[in-house]
């Protein structure tokens, strides 16, 4: 009995341990994600660049817009391309879907409309060509550019 004692001790000090020294993601806490990118864009100003960032262990592509550039230039599209030339994601761009895209993200300023696709759990680290396609499918903007985001999972041995 006293053996049964000493484990459940011994389980109880270790957990106060490892949360004590920032260990908790072992136990089911969701992970930090951090993400840095790079972006340089050519033609009109419609979207703000593009940037990756974390929520919930998944890394989200964000492109922000701004919607008076979109109804301008008579925008129907965002195409998301990677280093190849493959098409990865096809964002379609409609005024009625404006209203439902609320979600609250940080690299995005006030105005701004963030269209947001999910892109995997972290780590990822990847480039992409983002371009802003109007209604006749003519080329409005271009945007090249990179990111790295990584987790503490993803850090951990």
């Amino acid at each position: 009995m006293a053996s049964n004692k000493n484990a459940v001790t011994t389980a109880v000090l270790l957990c106060v341990v490892l949360s004590l020294t920032g260990c908790t993601a072992l136990f089911g806490e969701p992970a930090t994600i951090r993400c840095s990118s790079e972006t340089r864009s050519d033609g009109e100003a419609v979207i703000s660049g593009f940037t990756a960032t974390g929520h919930d262990e998944s890394v989200y592509l964000v492109v922000p817009a701004i919607p008076e550039q979109l109804d301008r230039f008579n925008v129907s599209r965002i195409a998301v391309y990677d280093r190849s030339g493959d098409l990865e994601y096809d964002i379609p761009v409609r005024e009625d879907s404006f209203s439902m895209n609320k979600m609250e993200v940080s690299q995005v300023s006030d105005g701004e409309i963030p269209f947001v696709v999910n892109i995997g759990e972290a780590p990822q680290h990847s480039w992409y060509r983002v371009v802003v396609y109007n209604g006749s499918g003519g080329t409005v903007q271009t945007t090249t550019g990179g990111f790295n985001c990584y987790s503490d999972k993803s850090l951990s041995p």
